[in-house]
């Protein structure tokens, strides 16, 4: 249904993803007031009013943008059944001509973001789509037919479709792990960073020699 795939899609849309140049939802956000989302996120941690409200506020902009995108493939029966691609419609070409927003970033303007970058939202909600897509795909009896008649099954990663939306479409031949997606990017710049505080503690505890 719609909402499954707005749940789904929020989900996916909160990650950063440096390895794609895709900054989360939250980030774009918050940045949009000068916050950086981390901040926002430890502030929330520790209670502090302004942050748990802004936190609030930032995960129901999220979610109204996701519905914003997803609605526009949305039947009248509340499911999505054949994604519409807006990056591709002319429809959507023209209302940028005319200096319209897209729905999702007057949907987190709506929410109390005006300053949002439409510009920066724009690699998310591509690959948003491209989730969409994935999301509402049905490969299974397809997959079982093709086993069936002894025809080759494409393999797939499997694991979190949060994490990685390329597990989706189920109906594929599933292996456990991925060796050229690890690390990721992201992975290795905080071992980077753990390592060098490693390193510099050691320094200063050994008079300034590294060991």
């Amino acid at each position: 249904t719609a909402e499954e795939a707005i749940a789904t899609l929020v989900n996916i849309a909160q990650l950063d993803r440096p390895e794609d140049d895709i900054e989360g939802l939250p980030r774009v956000i918050a940045s949009s007031i000068g916050r950086d989302v981390n901040d926002v996120y430890r502030g929330n941690n520790n209670g502090v009013l302004e942050d748990v409200e802004l936190n609030t506020r930032i995960v129901e902009a999220s979610r109204a943008a996701v519905r914003a995108l997803v609605q526009q493939s949305t039947g009248n029966d509340g499911r999505v059944k054949e994604v519409s691609s807006f990056f591709d419609d002319i429809g959507g070409a023209f209302g940028q001509l005319m200096g319209q927003k897209k729905p999702w970033t007057q949907a987190i303007i709506d929410a109390g973001f005006p300053a949002v970058s439409e510009e920066r939202l724009a690699p998310l909600f591509a690959y948003l789509e491209f989730c969409l897509k994935q999301v509402v795909k049905d490969n299974e009896l397809g997959g079982i037919m093709e086993l069936l008649n002894g025809e080759f099954l494409m393999p797939a990663p499997g694991g979190d479709p949060i994490r990685n939306p390329e597990v989706l479409p189920t109906g594929r031949n599933m292996h456990a792990l991925d060796p050229s997606a690890i690390p990721t990017g992201a992975a290795v710049e905080v071992a980077e960073d753990v390592v060098r505080k490693l390193l510099e503690k050691l320094k200063d505890e050994n008079d300034g020699m590294y060991p």
